[in-house]
């Protein structure tokens, strides 16, 4: 497919950098150059995620057995889980990215969006294709640490205002909706594809890879404030696996037999 052959191309991930750090965010009323920070803190500050917490708990269950049933089951439930992945990043772009508030109106993260309907369309555009297979043939001794890191993903000890708050039953109460969360959910998704190299999907590894490097890179900004230093930690293994994979999804490349 020539859309594959794109995203697995050195300019494809130039074009996601320049696109990521010229495309400015869209504001119904205030746009300024001098306000971009601002509608961007906005918008994330105000996004429709925050309209779903009332449900937090039945996304984190939902979330939950999707992954107890990959472990258990493997490729028996793989094409449902690619699925449904697909169609969280699509979640991911419109709840978190898109506010309504009273200074800017309607305000979006562009960038953000363009990056999460990307993701989704690769993982959608391997339903057909099948490319990923959830046998964790390459689980072993030297990445098994990686289970942490996935296990405080998706407990997120954190509250909306970057405070760390180490309540054990936020892992089932999914406290801050971070089952419908980009920045938590996406390494956990990451490790999976790790655990099943090299039986997956390139472009899938290696767009999912670009987009949380770029949004993981914006969250390290966040150690340049003191008050938002821990939202900067709690963001590390998205940029940290995020660009391994990136990296490693060119090694990759090397002996991956595109699809027809």
């Amino acid at each position: 497919m020539k859309s594959q052959k794109f995203i697995l191309s050195r300019w494809f991930l130039i074009v996601m950098i320049i696109m990521a750090f010229i495309l400015p965010p869209y504001a119904e009323k205030g746009f300024v150059a001098q306000n971009i920070g601002n509608i961007i803190n906005a918008t994330l500050s105000n996004s429709f995620v925050r309209n779903l917490l009332p449900y937090s708990t039945l996304f984190q269950i939902v979330v939950l057995i999707f992954f107890v049933g990959l472990i258990l089951f493997k490729n028996r439930v793989g094409k449902a889980f690619t699925i449904f992945v697909g169609i969280s990043y699509s979640l991911y772009a419109l709840v978190q990215n898109i506010a309504i508030t009273d200074q800017f109106g309607l305000s979006m993260i562009l960038s953000n969006i363009i990056l999460c309907l990307m993701t989704s369309f690769v993982w959608l555009s391997d339903v057909r294709s099948n490319k990923n297979s959830y046998t964790f043939n390459n689980f072993n001794k030297k990445n098994a640490w990686l289970i942490i890191v996935a296990l405080f993903c998706l407990w997120w000890p954190m509250d909306f205002s970057g405070t760390p708050d180490f309540n054990p039953l936020y892992f089932f109460t999914g406290h801050v909706a971070q089952s419908l969360q980009f920045c938590p959910m996406t390494p956990i998704f990451l490790i999976i594809l790790i655990y099943c190299k090299p039986a997956i999907s390139l472009p899938v590894y290696r767009m999912t890879g670009i987009s949380g490097t770029i949004i993981g890179f914006w969250n390290m900004m966040s150690f340049f404030n003191p008050s938002t230093v821990f939202v900067g930690v709690y963001h590390l293994p998205l940029f940290l696996i995020s660009i391994y994979v990136l990296i490693d999804s060119f090694k990759l490349q090397k002996n991956y037999v595109q699809t027809p």
